[in-house]
């Protein structure tokens, strides 16, 4: 078995870059999940972005076949996904609230639910 040296660039990238998303899409609905996404939203996203894949990989394969920009296109593409899953951690987290109010005092505590 030959290993062609000229592809084994993009080989390595797409070795790394699934062995890193392979490691966390399993906890994907559990980080959208602490982030305050719905479970219909997480639902939306798993359904959404294959979806877009499937349309925008045969579009912008023939944009980069016909202007000859395979290289430039592929970086592109590589550069917004990175700024999209970096992005992920600045996003707000939207915190559970719990309607209960915990007092301590001179050594006692009490919960209390509020509202009731």
């Amino acid at each position: 078995m030959q290993i062609n040296i000229k592809y084994l660039p993009i080989k390595a990238h797409y070795f790394f870059y699934w062995g890193g998303v392979a490691s966390i899409w399993s906890f994907i609905a559990v980080f959208g999940k602490q982030m305050g996404i719905s479970e219909v939203g997480v639902g939306l996203i798993f359904t959404v972005a294959p979806v877009a894949g499937l349309i925008a990989k045969p579009v912008f394969g023939a944009v980069a076949d016909r202007f000859k920009k395979k290289k430039m296109i592929f970086l592109f593409f590589l550069l917004l996904n990175l700024m999209a899953f970096l992005s992920v951690a600045f996003l707000p987290q939207n915190l559970p609230v719990h309607p209960v109010q915990l007092d301590c005092a001179m050594g006692m505590s009490s919960i209390r639910q509020c509202g009731r």
